[in-house]
Formats: C-alpha cells, sequence, structure tokens
C-alpha cells in the first residue's frame, strides 16, 4: 500500500469521527476570527487609552501640587459648597 491510498483509506474508515471534529474546528477558527480577535483589538485600545488618561491625570495633579505650592493657598471650596450655605442662611 502507499502513503497515499493509506490515508485514503484511514479517512475513510473514521469519516464519522473525523467530519465533525472538522466542522467543530472550522466554527472554532469562525468564532475566532469574528469575535475573539475584534474584542481583543477593542481591550488593547481601551488599555491604552486607560493608560493615556492615568498619565494624564498623574501630570494634571503634579501640576496643581506645584500650583499650589507657589501660590501658597489652602485647597479652595467646591462652588457647590458655598452656593448651598448662601440658600442655607437665607
Amino acid at each position: 500500500m502507499t502513503a497515499r491510498s493509506l490515508v485514503a483509506r484511514v479517512l475513510l474508515e473514521h469519516r464519522r469521527v473525523l467530519l465533525p471534529l472538522g466542522i467543530a474546528v472550522l466554527a472554532n477558527l469562525g468564532v475566532y476570527v469574528l469575535v475573539v480577535y475584534p474584542l481583543s483589538l477593542k481591550v488593547a485600545a481601551s488599555e491604552r487609552r486607560a493608560t493615556a488618561a492615568r498619565m494624564q491625570l498623574a501630570a494634571a495633579e503634579r501640576d496643581e501640587k506645584t500650583t499650589r505650592a507657589s501660590l501658597g493657598r489652602r485647597k479652595p471650596t467646591p462652588c457647590w459648597s458655598t452656593v448651598s450655605r448662601r440658600s442655607a442662611s437665607s
């Protein structure tokens, strides 16, 4: 027997197992290509945006600290707290 005829015989004899297995492999590949890979790209982009936002926040906090130190002031009260005090006293 040649190798080719041996492979053909094995495929023919085990087609009941190999056909569903082949379909399952193709379905897995399809789900990966259509769902998993695009979602992984979205996650990577979101992680990059989150990292950039953390870096911007750290820079803004450093700027605020530097500004407060140079002005020598304490932290100002939020606007909403002064509004609520005015309305309570009226």
